[in-house]
């Protein structure tokens, strides 16, 4: 499962959103019990709500700069926090994992992430990442069993450097065995 966070507009909101979280799969923890889910391909919907973020420095204008892009700014749309649906595959070897850390460690090259899982139960799991490069940021993941094919969770995201923070929720469906391809 990838939870990939798409906003119109600060396309650094969009890249420290995107270090958000993904079922891609992290360290495994001394002995966690097999999440109690089907192998196989997940489809997830995640929803999120980013506050704060990359903020205009208006100090270094001049006055008449500053009234000229007063009027701009405020008309600027802003960043829509639609839901978005990926997929992942959980592998039975996957299931004593952290099943999500950050999606940027997957798709940005230069993002490096730890991801630590903390609890570890059949019914739910708790985790923590820390992400260094171009999306540094660190958060927490908590996923809930509610049947075999079907969970829902929550999580946080702090980037480093910046005033942004995102939380978000999301369920997920089993879609069948067969990964097609989905890693």
């Amino acid at each position: 499962m990838v939870l990939v966070f798409r906003s119109v507009g600060s396309g650094v909101a969009t890249s420290v959103a995107c270090a958000g979280v993904a079922l891609a799969l992290g360290a495994q923890a001394p002995r966690a019990e097999p999440f109690d889910i089907k192998p196989g391909l997940w489809t997830l919907t995640a929803n999120s709500q980013i506050s704060g973020g990359p903020s205009m420095d208006v100090s270094k204008l001049s006055d008449q700069e500053k009234a000229l892009l007063g009027p701009m700014l405020a008309q600027m749309p802003q960043p829509q926090n639609a839901p978005t649906v990926t997929r992942q595959c959980v592998t039975k070897e996957k299931l004593t994992q952290a099943l999500f850390e950050p999606e940027s460690s997957r798709v940005n090259k230069d993002t490096k992430c730890t991801h630590t899982l903390v609890t570890g139960r059949s019914s739910s799991q708790d985790s923590t990442f820390d992400c260094t490069g171009s999306n540094a940021g660190t958060g927490t993941v908590h996923v809930d069993r509610v049947t075999s094919e079907s969970v829902t969770g929550n999580g946080t995201l702090a980037a480093k450097g910046q005033n942004m923070n995102v939380t978000f929720t999301f369920t997920g469906k089993w879609m069948g065995d067969d990964c097609r391809g989905i890693k």
